[in-house]
């Protein structure tokens, strides 16, 4: 067993008039044109399909497509189990990940 080193990942938001691809196996490109959020806080975008633009305005649940990503930092871990090395390296990652976010 080793240590690997982790790259961290969050999803951005989606933004209006931006091109996502689907999570569908086709693949297929959606436009969003409105960015819909409930009380609850769950999104759900609308758009147009590219390949499908005689259907007109469709709506989509976000989590259907796949949103652009930002880097938030790199962390030690084991390579057997996938934990961080110690506890210092978690509390420096959760401080980190939480300044990067609440820049974003």
């Amino acid at each position: 067993m080793g240590i690997i080193k982790q790259k961290i990942f969050a999803d951005l938001p989606f933004v209006e008039g931006k091109t996502y691809m689907t999570k569908f196996q086709t693949k297929e490109m959606f436009t969003v044109k409105k960015v819909i959020t409930d009380k609850n806080r769950k999104q759900r975008v609308y758009g147009i399909y590219e390949k499908s633009p005689h259907l007109g305005e469709c709506g989509l649940d976000t989590d259907r497509l796949i949103a652009d990503k930002t880097f938030l930092l790199e962390m030690e871990v084991c390579d057997g189990c996938g934990r961080p090395i110690n506890q210092n390296t978690i509390d420096s990652i959760s401080k980190e990940a939480s300044d990067k976010l609440n820049k974003l």
